[in-house]
């Protein structure tokens, strides 16, 4: 799975909004913010791990996540010049998202 695509998940946008916000977070912690299993977190949460998203923790029984800012820095840096790109070709993104009602 492509990088990108990892990120096509709601939840797994959500899991990496949410570690952002904090330092680090246990999966029952992030699970009280959903309304999905455990096993659904734990996978969301491999496929981040695998394409470099979060680091994770083991202490015994106990599992952190935290999220890696090299990563999420790498996957801006290229989203913005995608941006660029099509601005250059087809003028900017913001009104064509608002047109389209994706913002207000």
């Amino acid at each position: 799975m492509d990088p990108i695509n990892a990120l096509s998940d709601e939840t797994r946008r959500e899991i990496i909004r949410l570690l952002s916000l904090n330092k680090s977070l246990a999966p029952h912690q992030l699970k009280a913010h959903f309304k999905i299993s455990g096993a659904a977190i734990s996978q969301h949460l491999k496929v981040l791990k695998q394409h470099g998203f979060v680091y994770h923790s083991r202490r015994g029984n106990h599992h952190t996540y935290r999220l890696n800012p090299h990563t999420v820095a790498q996957t801006e840096r290229w989203l913005a010049n995608i941006i660029k790109q099509w601005e250059r070709q087809n003028g900017p993104l913001k009104s064509i998202w608002k047109n389209a009602k994706i913002l207000p």
